[in-house]
């Protein structure tokens, strides 16, 4: 469920949104952590997961549904091509 478009103003009886929680995660194993030398081949943000890396963000991922069963989520997360393959 995305957000509101506009949130309601302090004067409103409509109350804002909270999250019952926040899951922080962080990126698997990228092929950057396995050899820096591709940094100076592939800009940062190109870089993706190492297999290593796609097995932890699965492992990951279901952890999460775990913690979650079927609630809806927010999902906020960078760019960077690891992070979207996590």
């Amino acid at each position: 469920k995305p957000f509101p478009a506009k949130f309601p103003s302090q004067r409103s009886a409509v109350p804002v949104p909270r999250p019952k929680r926040i899951i922080l995660i962080r990126h698997g194993e990228s092929q950057g952590n396995r050899n820096e030398r591709i940094y100076t081949e592939t800009p940062d943000w190109r870089i993706p997961l190492s297999e290593d890396g796609l097995l932890q963000a699965q492992f990951a991922g279901k952890e999460v549904k775990t913690i979650l069963g079927n609630e809806s989520v927010y999902l906020y997360h960078s760019p960077y091509n690891r992070t979207v393959q996590t």
